[in-house]
């Protein structure tokens, strides 16, 4: 193994889930960790002299609402007033 490997290797530093990386790193490994925050769903800290410049988090999906079609259901008559007849006959 080359040494600019061993030293690309050790610049990935992971805290219970978080990943840090230089942005050195980043740059020569882009599209890998680009995929492996898509794949394992953690954020990604990119460190530019030790200090955060970039979150990487995986993307939303464009429509989440459609992961909630076919869960709701109606409760009462959809189609009745919302006033019930005692309240307009009260504002007349």
């Amino acid at each position: 193994m080359s040494r600019r490997k061993v030293l690309t290797f050790c610049t990935l530093v992971m805290y219970s889930g978080l990943m840090r990386i230089t942005a050195t790193a980043f740059k020569a490994q882009c599209l890998r960790l680009l995929d492996q925050v898509s794949r394992t769903g953690e954020e990604l800290i990119i460190l530019k002299r030790g200090r955060p410049v970039a979150r990487v988090v995986p993307a939303r999906d464009e429509k989440p609402w459609i992961a909630l079609r076919g869960r709701g259901e109606f409760m009462g008559d959809p189609f009745a007033s919302v006033v019930d007849e005692a309240d307009i006959d009260a504002l007349q």
